[in-house]
């Protein structure tokens, strides 16, 4: 009975997903959901109480699937100071790319006003204190800018790949280039990495 509930559940999670990423919690349907989920309205309800206590659940499992692959970051070390802006920027935009329907869930919530972000887990904590710890290191030994936070530092890396998914189509045109080629995306980063990492930091 465990394993169905659990299955049924996942379900509905995994077509809630799809549903709230392409239309926002306004305009999913969850009709469609349900049918996604291949089951009735009355039995989504019984699962998950309302439409959004869903997309709250959605939220939070899409925050625990990213918590899960940054534990890659916690196999950087000293060793890899002088690479670390370009590591972290290559992390992210792996990511962004495998799992494009993470970046249009916060773009939806960050629209609402982010309702539910600050009743959130704090998932990715572990992963950014590790880089935390790194990014002072490289500090001290004088890689990185003594006057420039670590919040600065994450900031610029998650807006940089985050921006760079959401927008790709707008400032291909702009630009001129194609973000989608492979190419671009190796140059990007490439070059990010030239001006984020070590250089003259005093």
């Amino acid at each position: 009975m465990g394993e169905k509930h659990s299955s049924t559940k996942d379900r509905i999670l995994q077509a809630a997903r799809d549903e709230f990423a392409a239309k926002g919690p306004d305009g999913a349907r969850v009709d469609e959901i349900a049918r996604r989920a291949g089951v009735n309205k009355e039995r989504l309800y019984a699962h998950v109480g309302s439409k959004d206590k869903l997309f709250r659940a959605v939220l939070e499992q899409a925050f625990a699937d990213i918590a899960r692959y940054d534990e890659q970051l916690l196999a950087l070390g000293e060793q890899d100071l002088p690479r670390l802006p370009l590591a972290v920027l290559e992390h992210n935009m792996r990511y962004l790319e495998q799992a494009p329907h993470f970046w249009r869930l916060l773009a939806w919530e960050n629209l609402g006003g982010g309702r539910h972000a600050s009743t959130l887990p704090d998932f990715r904590q572990r992963g950014y204190e590790h880089l935390r710890r790194l990014y002072r290191l490289g500090q001290k030994r004088g890689l990185y800018r003594a006057d420039a936070s670590f919040e600065t530092f994450i900031l610029l890396l998650t807006a940089g790949s985050f921006f760079y998914e959401s927008n790709r189509q707008t400032m291909s045109r702009s630009l001129g280039r194609d973000l989608s080629d492979a190419r671009e995306r190796r140059k990007f980063l490439r070059e990010s990495g030239r001006l984020l990492g070590p250089g003259n930091p005093r």
